[in-house]
């Protein structure tokens, strides 16, 4: 007789997760989803924001080297009106970026004129942009160099700390002659200003008015420089004043015929939004700017025979961002014919203030 034995043998019950087990680690991946996203939303804005802003930097340059182009060859030419030769009009907003520039408690309480206007410059800001040269003996049989200190030194003035930081907005024009390219072409009217383009607000635009050599003009052609421009502001060098220093307006046909009909030197600065939100103007909240300015020499005013030969002229300078210099300034010493050009050095171990 035989017996067999049988056995079932069952594979042991797996153990399903409990719904607490099921809602921590629901928990944990929504933690760390949410946390992926983001970092990843972050990186997005981020990127928005370098591209806006570089896009602004973009606009700001190309605008001051279309102007500085223009401006360097403006026209004096006496068959020109006088009243038409060099138009520079002022225009303020009563807002500005709405951001607190200089620390001092207040927003955009300044005139961005060249001058301290909320009276916190002291004499520890000044000489910023100009460098004083010590007196050497001339290497290679080169002359000396002779000290000279910058124009407007121990008072306040474009690019020394606390002057025009938190300023308010403008929306300057600027109008002028240069001469024609050739062939048909008499001479050209250009003029810089902030108007609606195409549908699209806040643009710089360059504005020429070409006539011809037959004394006809032709259509007035108009071009976008720059987009998203919270402000244009132009200051004008006068040497006519004692203390010579910086004009927000200028008029050709107020000056006498005794002096050039334009200023030796233009301080030109552009504003641009460099935010990747809509630009809304008043602003409602602080705004992301990018401010760059230069300093531009009319070339046919240093060459004319009414520009004082003590006068000078001021020197580049080329400011952007919190208005620090972005390049070594070059010495301020007269310039015109039968002087020496302005030189470039380096700055010397220890300068000599005069």
């Amino acid at each position: 007789m035989s017996c067999a034995l049988r056995t079932d043998r069952r594979p042991p019950r797996r153990r399903g997760l409990t719904l607490v087990e099921l809602m921590i680690v629901t928990a944990m991946v929504l933690v760390f989803t949410g946390s992926a996203v983001t970092v990843f939303i972050q990186l997005i804005q981020t990127s928005d924001e370098i591209d806006a802003r570089v896009e602004a930097v973009k606009n700001a340059r190309f605008f001051l080297d279309r102007l500085s182009e223009d401006l360097s060859q403006a026209s004096l030419s006496p068959s020109i009106d006088r009243g038409e030769l060099f138009l520079c009009t002022h225009a303020a907003l009563p807002y500005g970026d709405l951001i607190d520039n200089d620390r001092d408690g207040a927003v955009d309480e300044e005139a961005p004129d060249g001058a301290d206007n909320d009276g916190d410059w002291t004499l520890a800001q000044d000489d910023r942009d100009f460098q004083t040269i010590v007196p050497t003996s001339g290497a290679g049989g080169l002359p000396p160099l002779v000290p000279v200190a910058e124009r407007g030194y121990q008072a306040s003035d474009l690019g020394d700390g606390h002057v025009d930081e938190d300023i308010v907005f403008n929306t300057d024009e600027l109008r002028f002659w240069i001469p024609g390219p050739g062939g048909n072409v008499l001479r050209q009217q250009v003029t810089y200003r902030i108007e609606a383009f195409e549908g699209e607000d806040n643009v710089a635009v360059r504005r020429l008015r070409t006539i011809l050599v037959d004394g006809s003009e032709a259509p007035e052609e108009i071009g976008p420089l720059a987009f998203n421009v919270v402000s244009l502001n132009f200051l004008c060098w006068d040497h006519r004043l004692s203390p010579q220093r910086w004009v927000e307006t200028w008029d050709s046909g107020a000056i006498p015929n005794v002096h050039p009909g334009a200023p030796v030197t233009v301080y030109a600065e552009i504003i641009v939004h460099a935010d990747s939100t809509r630009l809304r103007l008043p602003p409602v909240r602080p705004l992301n700017t990018v401010r760059m300015g230069t300093m531009i020499n009319v070339e046919n005013v240093l060459r004319s025979a009414l520009f004082p030969r003590g006068a000078g002229r001021v020197e580049g300078m080329s400011l952007s961002g919190s208005l620090a210099p972005d390049a070594a300034p070059a010495v301020s010493t007269p310039s015109g014919p039968g002087l020496p050009r302005p030189l470039t050095v380096p700055p010397p171990p220890a300068p000599v203030a005069l």
